[in-house]
């Protein structure tokens, strides 16, 4: 262990590290539910996981702005160097920090898949309520006065 870091300082990094290796856990959990509700049939589930969403990708950034305080205020700069600082001071949260990296992929690679996934299903949408509004308009029975539409020559029957 560095001898210019206070135990303290160690402690509060290990600690946060689990912290974000848990948040970051739940938020792959939640991008996973989110993934299997956008391709289900129903979204009833879809606005409570984005609420858990927010609030978890909240509570990310704020314990990842507290790491990077923190391992600058060690002498770090750089994710890149942050493994190789941990192996030397704080060994046992190298774990931690190699989950962490791994998660952080793999909650970008859901979150990108559910993006593409939400455009999809807009384009559907949008393409649905094309298709009704042009229906809506061409099988139009009464016209903007009220007046019932009669399809073709438009003459009022027995009239001639």
């Amino acid at each position: 262990m560095s001898s210019s870091v206070s135990q303290n300082t160690l402690d509060q990094i290990a600690s946060l590290l689990n912290s974000e290796r848990s948040a970051l856990r739940a938020l792959k959990d939640l991008l996973s539910r989110e993934q299997a509700t956008l391709v289900g049939s129903s979204l009833d589930d879809l606005v409570e996981i984005i609420d858990q969403k927010n609030a978890t990708l909240s509570s990310l950034e704020q314990q990842a702005k507290n790491r990077l305080a923190l391992l600058r205020q060690v002498g770090l700069s750089s994710n890149s160097s942050t493994e190789d600082w941990l192996e030397k001071t704080l060994p046992g949260s190298v774990p931690a920090w190699r989950e962490i990296t791994q998660l952080l992929d793999e909650t970008r690679h859901l979150n990108q898949v559910n993006g593409e996934l939400i455009q999809t299903r807009l384009r559907i949408n949008q393409q649905a309520l094309t298709v009704l509004h042009n229906a809506a308009q061409s099988a139009s029975l009464y016209g903007p006065d009220g007046q019932h539409n009669h399809p073709g020559s438009g003459r009022i029957l027995g009239s001639g």
